[in-house]
């Protein structure tokens, strides 16, 4: 795959994850995508796999109804055929308690027919881990 056009659709990923637009987001995959947040699994974690679009588009909106875009910078970036690997700082907002974070991320991609086929996202789970952690706390005092 070209490089130029494979750095062009990691760019519009990001453009469009930081517009917040869940449809257009989902509309990023193929029909038999995998989506994974990597981690462990567990209560108040964050790791979870979706699989074909439909789950992935409901994973895309869930993040976004959760976590909100301010801004972001791609940090790196290395191309390899029809594979990315991102490592990126985003500011956030964890819409559940509104705590705005800056954190890194880390994406490896792959690209089918120019669509994401396969994505797994590898983030600051503790940080994620403590805001859940603190939501649910808050949702519970107001019980």
């Amino acid at each position: 795959m070209d490089r130029t056009i494979l750095k062009a659709q990691i760019d519009r990923i990001y453009a469009v994850r930081k517009s917040n637009d869940a449809l257009e987001a989902g509309a990023l995959f193929t029909d038999d995508a995998v989506f994974e947040l990597s981690g462990s699994v567990g209560p108040g974690r964050i790791a979870v796999r979706a699989e074909r679009n439909q789950d992935v588009a409901a994973l895309m909106k869930t993040l976004v109804e959760t976590w909100e875009w301010l801004d972001h910078e791609i940090l790196d970036l290395l191309i390899d055929g029809n594979r990315a690997a991102v490592r990126y700082r985003t500011k956030q907002r964890f819409i559940p308690t509104g705590d705005v974070v800056e954190t890194d991320l880390y994406d490896l991609v792959t690209f089918r027919d120019g669509k994401i086929s396969h994505m797994v996202e590898f983030c600051d789970t503790a940080l994620a881990a403590d805001l859940i952690k603190a939501a649910m706390a808050s949702a519970a005092a107001r019980r």
